[in-house]
């Protein structure tokens, strides 16, 4: 062991401990940022034993996704430049946004009363979106190939297909219809009506489908959002980009 070596064991690793510092602050702030959607979610369903439309739990996920677009649009300012993938970042604040959007149905809605007004909204999104591309289009192209490298990616991929697949597939009526059709379930039901413990017009299939599903939504706009602020968080950097502006 040279002294070179020797010298550098003594020292205190600086920028270790910085490191995980680091990594303790991005674990407390997820930690945080998953408490409160969580305790939301409790706070209703001891409330009003359901999930409601326009209520807390669907003003959060609104919040946890606007937050991911808002992240994403932020680093693609920074990232200008060629200091990263700033059309790729661009891309998925759009896509987010769009998924806003698509949230927001019920209130356009009412607001409206055309049930597809948001997908008015969503084509605005999706051809802002196409400029994006189109305009030096090998850039765009250069920037989604490093970002699918990049510490982004596998969050942001986990997320939508939370979002996209496994919500829905727990969203599906019949999947529910078969959990109560079982016969310890059913038993129980049909005890509590017997009972008089809940109201034989309580709809119970839809309100566990609601709170699962939901929850599960919002597991996944988590992971959106964990996949904009954790990478810089931690310091996690995508290599810088060789290919110059044109």
């Amino acid at each position: 062991m040279n002294k070179e070596t020797v010298a550098m064991n003594r020292k205190w690793p600086k920028h270790d401990l910085l490191q995980i510092l680091r990594s303790v602050g991005a674990f407390l702030l997820a930690a945080a940022l998953v408490f409160i959607p969580t305790s939301c979610i409790l706070w209703e369903v001891r409330k009003s034993g359901n999930i409601i439309e326009n209520g807390p739990v669907e003003f959060i996920q609104l919040a946890l996704l606007f937050c991911a677009s808002a992240a994403y649009a932020i680093r693609a300012h920074a990232a200008r430049g060629g200091r990263g993938p700033s059309r790729a970042f661009a891309l998925c604040a759009l896509f987010i946004l769009a998924m806003c959007v698509r949230e927001l149905d019920g209130f356009f809605d009412k607001l409206t009363g055309d049930h597809h007004f948001w997908f008015y909204i969503d084509l605005v999104v999706i051809i802002a979106a196409a400029c994006v591309i189109c305009q030096r289009f090998p850039r765009s192209v250069h920037d989604l190939a490093q970002f699918s490298t990049g510490p982004e990616m596998p969050l942001l991929v986990s997320g939508v297909l939370v979002c996209f697949v496994f919500a829905q597939i727990l969203g599906y009526k019949e999947v529910w219809s078969d959990v109560f059709g079982l016969p310890i379930w059913r038993t129980v039901v049909e005890q509590d009506l017997f009972d008089g413990k809940i109201p034989a017009s309580l709809d119970i299939q839809r309100h566990v489908k609601n709170i699962v599903e939901e929850s599960t939504e919002i597991c996944g706009y988590l992971m959106i959002l964990f996949s904009a602020i954790l990478p810089p968080t931690l310091g996690c950097r995508i290599p810088l980009d060789k290919m110059e502006e044109t």
